[in-house]
């Protein structure tokens, strides 16, 4: 018995077009995803963009540092000193000012967050 059929259904030139349930969609909506992510951030100030990649870069370095702690620890665990010695001799300059302006961006943040919602609340400008 053959597992498929003998013949393939013809598709006729209406149908080609038609869209299939799939990865097609799948990418077609990613797509637009992106295309609509790219329009959204050409409006915002150039310098906000700057912004954005710093403070991503940053993160980076904070996770990264995280890895390379757990790392240290454990080569520490083993016997070998040497990556926890670089780990603390990177502490003081890069790694404390990593997490600062980690933790002050996030606190920031959140105070814009609130300050834009206490603004939007009815009646907030009554002083009460």
């Amino acid at each position: 018995r053959p597992r498929f059929p003998a013949s393939v259904p013809e598709r006729s030139a209406s149908q080609v077009g038609e869209k299939r349930w799939g990865a097609e969609n799948d990418f077609s909506h990613w797509r637009t995803l992106l295309i609509n992510s790219t329009m959204t951030a050409g409006a915002e100030p150039t310098w906000k963009r700057w912004l954005d990649r710093l403070l991503m870069l940053n993160v980076l370095v904070v996770f990264l540092g995280a890895g390379f702690f757990v790392t240290a620890v454990l080569a520490q665990s083993q016997g070998q000193s040497a990556p926890m010695d670089l780990f603390q001799q990177l502490w003081q300059p890069l790694f404390t000012p990593a997490i600062s302006l980690l933790i002050m961006a996030a606190v920031l943040s959140g105070i814009l967050s609130w300050w834009q919602r206490r603004g939007l609340k009815p009646g907030s400008g009554s002083g009460n």
